[in-house]
């Protein structure tokens, strides 16, 4: 394929649970990626899709027509970030992605007074645990923290993240020992290494 339009149909095709979910992350109606599916499967020596009951399958010639797709792909990815990365002038709009915690508690100061030196900057700021793909331009920066740091990723240790966990004396003294629940995170894989945690968790959290 020579034509990129055919192949960022490919990836979100692929990528998509429906017909109508490609149209919406290529911006088109159900109707034209249906005939561009179509178009694709006519222009090709073999079928790029296969229409079945459960909807369309990647035929084995889609395939490595995908495996292109997708390295053409992280090449454009590289290009914008060594792009951006070429962008010496100060303004315009930077993309931040961090901890809720890191950005309340760690940066919150520092990052206003970014904006003031900076004012032609406009800051967007993504407070959020979720990965996110600096290829896929989705932000500019990202921070976040971990023990083991992909391999694509480098890792600088700061410093150690601990937890603390308390009750008022108040509740300790009027709830039996038997009774006291705890308040956790939503990964409490840790619960398993903890000997002192012999009651129940009534709620954990996901942030």
């Amino acid at each position: 394929m020579e034509n990129w339009d055919d192949y960022r149909l490919l990836l979100a095709v692929q990528q998509s649970n429906s017909i109508r979910e490609a149209g919406e992350r290529l911006g088109l109606n159900h109707s034209t990626v249906s005939r561009r599916i179509k178009s694709l499967n006519q222009n090709h020596p073999f079928e790029v899709f296969d229409s079945t009951s459960s909807g369309l399958e990647i035929t084995e010639y889609g395939t490595v027509l995908l495996q292109t797709a997708l390295k053409v792909h992280d090449l454009m990815g590289e290009q914008q970030l060594t792009l951006r990365g070429k962008d010496f002038s100060q303004s315009g709009e930077i993309t931040l992605s961090l901890p809720p915690a890191i950005l309340q508690f760690l940066l919150l100061d520092e990052l206003t007074l970014f904006q003031q030196q900076h004012p032609d900057i406009r800051l967007k700021i993504l407070a959020s645990y979720d990965l996110v793909d600096l290829k896929l331009g989705e932000v500019d920066v990202v921070i976040r923290a971990s023990n083991k740091p992909g391999d694509e990723l480098v890792g600088h240790r700061i410093y150690p993240i601990q937890v603390g966990y308390y009750a008022s004396r108040k509740y300790l003294t009027d709830t039996p020992a038997e009774a006291r629940g705890w308040i956790t995170g939503a990964d409490s894989s840790w619960v398993k290494i903890r000997h002192f945690l012999t009651n129940q968790c009534y709620i954990r959290l996901k942030i």
